[in-house]
């Protein structure tokens, strides 16, 4: 498993960027952040290539070149043994370059569009 670029949400560690899967952020096993097979781990498949990823306490934040969206604290459901994450498209017009084009400060966070 070779990611371009990842970082730790939720217990979990998200990478994404392999030149096979472009458009798939995998998360890893929680609290296990090398498996990304076993029980627990996941992938999310999207529209476009993912060009970053960005985790602040509050939500993680997917980039696109075209869009950003984000999986908050309440789009997390637990059921049973199951972990569920929904995600939500906030910007719908630009996403980020790539992923060194994007950073935090406090509660904000800030990107370089295309």
């Amino acid at each position: 498993f070779s990611p371009s670029f990842s970082v730790t949400f939720n217990s979990s560690h998200w990478a994404s960027g392999r030149s096979d899967n472009p458009n798939v952020v995998y998360k890893s096993v929680a609290d296990d952040y090398e498996d990304f097979s076993n029980s627990g781990s996941d992938s999310f498949t999207f529209n476009e290539t993912i060009t970053g990823l960005h985790a602040t306490n509050e939500a993680l934040f997917y980039f696109t070149k075209n869009t950003v969206s984000a999986t908050g604290p309440s789009d997390i459901s637990e059921t049973s043994a199951s972990i569920t994450y929904f995600t939500r498209t906030i910007n719908a017009q630009q996403g980020s370059v790539n992923h060194a084009s994007i950073v935090s400060a406090g509660m904000n966070v800030y990107y370089l569009t295309p």
